[in-house]
């Protein structure tokens, strides 16, 4: 029986007749970061831009942010309104974000995960969800809507390459382990 989740999900990608039209949606667009990345073949992306990779959905730690473990959900086609998604996109977008919040909860710390959807940033207009991990210990100014803060952090403060490529590794083999357990 599929979650609520997954029926809500489903009914927005089919509403008002609204099924997307797959032969009209651009695959790629070259002026969109994420399209770039997908058009590269996940064995030769780095762990912090290919966390994990189901098709129709890959996983990647957020660049630019101060907080280790924000990671975003990025959908191979482009598109930029959840409306647009299959039902196909739309059924397994729910699992994966249960598994990515688990993943999160164990690797990182958290105590749950908040997850953001805005796509309005130039060259990031392409659907991308945001999953960040709420850390026990985090200051009262970085909780709920004010976590946003971590991505208006100065470019000295953002996690380094090796910080995330090392935490993606992890949650790639956690997110691995719980698909492989029944």
């Amino acid at each position: 029986m599929p979650s609520l989740w997954q029926l809500t999900l489903r009914f927005s990608a089919t509403t008002l007749n609204r099924q997307p039209k797959i032969d009209s949606l651009p695959v790629m667009r070259d002026d969109c970061y994420t399209c770039r990345m997908n058009a590269i073949l996940p064995a030769d992306l780095p762990p912090r831009e290919c966390v994990l990779d189901d098709g129709r959905w890959r996983v990647a730690h957020a660049i630019g942010s101060g907080l280790l473990g924000w990671m975003v959900i990025v959908p191979h086609r482009h598109m930029t309104s959840l409306s647009e998604m299959t039902p196909d996109e739309a059924d397994a977008l729910g699992p994966l974000m249960q598994r990515l919040s688990t993943a999160l909860e164990v690797v990182a710390g958290a105590m749950k995960c908040y997850v953001v959807f805005l796509a309005e940033a130039p060259g990031f207009q392409h659907v991308h969800l945001h999953v960040i991990p709420r850390l026990v210990d985090a200051p009262p100014e970085r909780v709920g809507i004010g976590a946003m803060q971590y991505l208006a952090v100065p470019n000295s403060e953002s996690v380094s390459h090796d910080e995330m490529d090392s935490i993606s590794t992890k949650i790639r083999e956690k997110m691995t382990h719980q698909q492989e357990t029944p």
